[in-house]
């Protein structure tokens, strides 16, 4: 490859990564939450600020070339890549804890149940279980025909990945829901299991790492 054409592909290379950042931080983590915070109720400002991981995540897995750079449990190969996934990281978790300590209830153990669950479902779980779900019912459905490798590629990767995404948010609101139902007198016993399981959870992703 001649420097010219390699020159082109940086320069091609270095456009995406800042489109891809002006989206990812200007859009989907400033200007969106900023909307949200001024005209919607605190509920739906701080659950988006939950999830922010889970849409990062679709990004990186039907936009790689332009924010895999940002948000990739893959791809951490230089500072950058380490400090934005990081970083999107506690933005994430600073919503989970907006949610956990907002919540309409008297009883400091059901909000700290709820903190945990939510560490669970939308950023322990996602993180990598996305990306690894994602790729398994994609090769399931090309596997069994009814798909083909050039079947509306890109529309079949986002549809996959959005669909396994409101999975991941409709168990979570559906947990929360029945938590809600609890009697939270003498659950000690409840929170020690919870942070057992969380404990276990993800001290697997970091072996599977």
């Amino acid at each position: 490859m001649s420097n010219e054409k390699k020159l082109k592909k940086h320069v091609h290379s270095k456009n995406k990564d800042i489109i891809g950042f002006v989206i990812l931080y200007g859009v989907i983590i400033l200007i969106v939450p900023y909307f949200l915070k001024k005209y919607t109720p605190f509920p739906v400002f701080a659950t988006y600020f939950a999830n922010i991981d889970i849409i990062a995540n679709i990004l990186s897995l039907n936009y790689p070339d332009y924010f895999h750079h940002f948000y990739d449990p893959f791809y951490k190969e230089s500072l950058k890549n380490y400090l934005s996934f990081n970083l999107i990281s506690i933005i994430s978790l600073s919503g989970i804890f907006l949610v956990g300590l907002r919540h309409d209830s008297k009883h400091i153990e059901e909000k700290i149940a709820i903190m945990i669950i939510m560490s669970i479902v939308t950023f322990t779980l996602p993180t990598e279980g996305l990306p690894f779900l994602n790729k398994k019912v994609e090769d399931y459905l090309i596997s069994g025909g009814y798909l083909t490798e050039n079947h509306k590629e890109k529309e079949r990767e986002i549809g996959i990945t959005i669909l396994l995404s409101l999975i991941f948010i409709v168990l979570e609101f559906y947990i929360i829901s029945k938590l809600t139902q609890v009697d939270w007198k003498g659950t000690k016993n409840i929170l020690k299991w919870l942070y057992i399981i969380t404990l276990l959870i993800i001290g697997g992703n970091i072996v599977i790492t």
